[in-house]
């Protein structure tokens, strides 16, 4: 059985990731094996973004 760990950032978060910019945030949770499986933005200006990372057996 496959575990995945779960997480939520805002688009803040993650152009601060990026030094500013969204893209090279969302880039750079990819690379460390996050993918994004929901944006929502919950009646407010600010995006969430809903992260999922398969858990490695250590």
């Amino acid at each position: 059985m496959k575990n995945y760990k779960q997480g939520c950032l805002t688009q803040d978060e993650l152009e601060f990731l990026g030094n500013g910019n969204l893209e090279k945030g969302i880039d750079k949770i990819n690379k460390d094996g996050w993918t994004i499986r929901s944006v929502a933005n919950c009646g407010t200006e600010k995006k969430y973004y809903f992260l999922e990372k398969l858990e490695l057996d250590e």
